[in-house]
């Protein structure tokens, strides 16, 4: 049989430690087990003892002495804050918490800012295309006629149209302009259809969020149907939804 603490008082709220005049656990104290050990208690007898100890004192001075009566109020137990076991679990679950927390609220602005940035730059790309094609069909066209250019000079060389001197002459200004062109072009075209590939890529990845999300949406709206009506059970709509709502994210 287990030794109860005599200050031990139950309520039908509960238990009551009668050391410090407040609601406590009592397995989670000495209340059921060694209470003699239970600090609450200890501190609790040495009060009784001390005041005893006065008490006793002043009997034998008044037994000695005349002096005025006073009226002695014992002061009630000071309600002292007991930290229980639980207290630090909560606490340091929450410090946990409330970080991972915070990294959320930060990916979900990330994510949004994101989003944004991915459809900005998809809606420049929609707009600037085809002004952008529009110059590179014309630096071909220009490319085109030079190389058609050199044909030329090469026929009115070879016609003796123009001396070699002039043909030189000419020669070099078109082939300086070739190369440059050719160059220009190159790069260009290269660097618009790498930027193009990125675009594309990232409002994918945006796009596909979102028709995700869609069809979550419409999922949810059909299980909502098929529960009206009494199709699915409650367990079952239950754990449908909550499924849905992780894939969501919602």
């Amino acid at each position: 049989m287990r030794n109860v603490c005599p200050l031990l008082k139950k309520t039908e709220g509960g238990y009551i430690c009668g050391a410090v005049d407040r609601t406590v656990n009592p397995e989670a104290w000495y209340c059921f087990m060694d209470y003699p050990s239970c600090p609450l208690y200890i501190n609790y007898i040495r009060r009784q003892r001390s005041q005893e100890t006065q008490v006793v004192a002043q009997t034998q001075q008044a037994t000695t002495e005349v002096k005025p009566i006073v009226t002695v109020t014992q002061q009630a137990p000071v309600r002292t804050a007991i930290s229980e076991p639980e207290d630090e679990a909560v606490s340091k679950l929450r410090s946990i918490l409330d970080s991972m927390q915070g990294r959320v609220k930060a990916l979900d602005e990330t994510w949004r800012d994101y989003e944004d940035k991915a459809n900005t730059a998809k809606s420049e790309l929609d707009k600037n295309e085809h002004l952008i094609m529009q110059y590179i069909a014309s630096l071909e066209g220009i490319k085109a006629n030079l190389e058609e250019s050199i044909k030329e000079l090469e026929y009115r060389r070879n016609a003796g149209i123009i001396d070699e001197e002039s043909y030189n002459k000419a020669r070099e200004y078109v082939d300086k302009r070739l190369s440059n062109v050719s160059q220009q072009l190159s790069e260009m075209k290269e660097m618009f259809n790498k930027i193009q590939e990125s675009i594309l890529m990232h409002y994918k990845r945006v796009l596909s969020e979102s028709t995700e999300a869609a069809k979550v949406k419409l999922s949810l709206a059909k299980l909502e149907e098929l529960y009206r009506t009494g199709k699915v059970s409650k367990e079952v709509y239950e754990k449908i939804k909550a499924q849905l709502a992780v894939i969501g994210g919602q």
